[in-house]
């Protein structure tokens, strides 16, 4: 897996056609569905709208998973203090949500960073 600026993932899929976003996909390790992928376009628009720093999109892990445990995460960026968690979520419940954040709040846990834990219906408008 590697890690991917989501700005570059988000026009990818408003641009190029299926098959060559499929294999910029697979390039890349990641597997988002296309709702995953409007929703992030959501965030994207947002944070790029409140910054001039284009930075923040950068070294992003998209569907990272730990194998030994089949944790999936849809967001993930390590930082040097922190990191970032950031659930896409479009149809779910706020229950269910905060109860895949604390989980993921405990499995990160262990890295000993600060964690922000965000679901992005927070930011979709």
């Amino acid at each position: 897996m590697k890690h991917i600026n989501i700005q570059s993932l988000v026009q990818a899929y408003g641009s190029l056609d299926e098959k060559v976003y499929t294999k910029y996909l697979n390039y890349y390790g990641i597997d988002i569905k296309n709702e995953e992928v409007d929703d992030l376009k959501s965030l994207t628009d947002n944070l790029y709208a409140d910054t001039n720093n284009n930075n923040i999109f950068n070294w992003f892990f998209v569907g990272y998973k730990i194998p030994q445990i089949g944790k999936e995460f849809d967001l993930l960026r390590f930082g040097k203090d922190c990191v970032i968690n950031i659930e896409l979520k479009s149809d779910s419940t706020h229950e269910k949500i905060l109860k895949q954040l604390k989980r993921n709040k405990y499995y990160l846990s262990y890295i000993g960073n600060q964690q922000h834990n965000l679901a992005l219906p927070d930011f979709a408008g």
